[in-house]
């Protein structure tokens, strides 16, 4: 089942309730660090660095679902008024197929 909230004012999926799906679907909402401007490598520092820009894309999710719209500036910074790459994908899929990698 798809849900647009997991808490009262945790809205992670905003665009179940404002487009409704018309046949069972799955929202996928993933947030990418790479289309940061400011990421230029996978590293330790890089991700220590993004951690800290997760709190800001949480933050949009409570805040009536937000983060769907925020977007990077040239230097990186997220925003909820800008016209850069955005921060996160939002995608419904109408099927799926599920392969666990075992490592």
């Amino acid at each position: 089942m798809n849900v647009d909230r997991l808490e009262y004012s945790f809205r992670i999926s905003p665009l179940v309730s404002a487009i409704p799906p018309v046949e069972p679907s799955l929202d996928v909402i993933m947030i990418r660090p790479g289309r940061d401007p400011s990421f230029s490598a996978d590293s330790p520092h890089a991700r220590s660095v993004f951690e800290k820009k997760m709190y800001t894309v949480f933050q949009g999710a409570y805040q009536d679902g937000i983060h769907v719209d925020m977007s990077y500036r040239e230097d990186g910074e997220i925003v909820s008024d800008g016209h850069g790459p955005t921060v996160v994908e939002y995608v419904r899929c109408g099927g799926w197929e599920w392969l666990p990698v075992i490592i």
